[in-house]
């Protein structure tokens, strides 16, 4: 594939290069529990539309407030789904895809 890229980084050290970058229609989030915060949630929504989001929660507390800064700054979540990873225990990871357009 020519027009794909892979890069794992810290996403608010990372993301800043990539906002130069007209061409990004699509991004994966898997970050730690605490998930990515406020400072990188706003350097996505300055990310040029249309754009596809795909973010994956560990944690239901980071999924509440990333959730609300992305949905208030232009981004539409499309859909929800959670995985049961860890069987008997009450963990549950969680993707959302989210678009802006």
């Amino acid at each position: 594939m020519e027009n794909v890229f892979f890069e794992v980084a810290d996403i608010t050290k990372g993301l800043p290069d990539h906002l130069r970058k007209k061409n990004i229609r699509a991004i994966i989030c898997d970050p730690a529990r605490a998930g990515i915060g406020e400072k990188a949630c706003l350097q996505l929504c300055r990310l040029k539309a249309p754009l596809k989001l795909a973010y994956i929660f560990c944690s239901l507390t980071a999924l509440s407030r990333d959730l609300m800064t992305l949905s208030a700054n232009g981004f539409k979540v499309k859909t929800v789904k959670s995985f049961d990873m860890f069987p008997f225990s009450s963990h549950v990871e969680t993707i959302c895809l989210l678009e802006k357009m």
